[in-house]
């Protein structure tokens, strides 16, 4: 007769460390993220797939990625996601832009940092869509706002989110 042990109990960090080591080593370094986006746009509701919803899969991922790296030590998001969890998190301009028009900023998750995370660096990198984007480091307007990290394109800052109109 086979029994379960009613001691075992499985904590949800160490199913998904148990997920992160077999993607880094049997598949490759650094691999959830990438797997796991082509998961959610090939799943049957996806089939409706076109640009206008593209959007839709970018947060589910990007929130999915959010709850993960919350979930995970530093150090296991640094193995698995080359993510500092102690450093300042950005929005990414191009995620953001898509996002904004349907979600609040707290809905948002900002899962950009700067590369290298230096005062000086004027380039982010986006676990999301996997870019890297150049920026503007400038005070941004806002009154409650220390950040001065803005998007070159439309002045957005990517940390409060607010509009900084330049001349």
């Amino acid at each position: 007769m086979h029994t379960v042990d009613p001691e075992l109990y499985i904590k949800t960090e160490n199913l998904f460390v148990e997920i992160l080591e077999i993607c880094h080593y049997l598949i490759e370094p650094n691999s959830w993220i990438k797997i796991r986006g082509q998961f959610i746009q090939n799943e049957p509701e996806s089939v409706l797939y076109s640009p206008e919803t593209r959007e839709l899969f970018n947060l589910r991922l990007a929130l999915e990625i959010n709850l993960v790296i919350d979930l995970l030590t530093p150090s296991a998001n640094n193995k698995y996601f080359n993510f500092n969890k102690k450093t300042r998190r950005y929005f990414c301009p191009s995620c953001y832009s898509g996002f904004r028009e349907n979600y609040e900023d707290e809905q948002i998750p900002r899962l950009a940092q700067l590369i290298p995370n230096e005062p000086t660096s004027n380039t982010i990198y986006c676990l999301v869509c996997n870019e890297s984007y150049e920026v503007l480091r400038e005070d941004c307007t806002a009154e409650d706002c220390l950040g001065n990290v803005i998007d070159p394109d439309d002045g957005t800052c990517l940390t409060c989110g607010s509009d900084n109109f330049r001349d």
